[in-house]
């Protein structure tokens, strides 16, 4: 079996997305990807410990609630995703 790091990447989706994790699912591939507990202790999917690398944001991950990570992903329309949302596609 084919292991891909944070999910199949094109030039529009970067990485760790669900939906480049369900394309590789489909491919049949597994996934490996990094998991990071926010401020308000939810587990997200993502490879840095700061937001600087994709959103040019110089916050820690451990130091930011969910809620405002979800916001500033979504506006860049690259969603972090919960773990519990991978688990139910996985």
């Amino acid at each position: 079996m084919h292991l891909i790091h944070r999910g199949i990447v094109n030039k529009l989706f970067k990485e760790n997305l669900l939906i480049l994790f369900k394309k590789s699912f489909i491919k049949g591939y597994g996934i490996e990807t990094d998991i990071h507990a926010t401020k308000d202790n939810e587990f997200i999917c993502f490879h840095d410990l700061t937001l600087n690398r994709i959103f040019k944001k110089k916050e820690s991950v451990k130091n930011i609630k969910y809620s405002k990570i979800k916001k500033i992903s979504t506006q860049n329309k690259k969603t972090i995703p919960l773990l519990k949302d991978l688990l139910k596609i996985s």
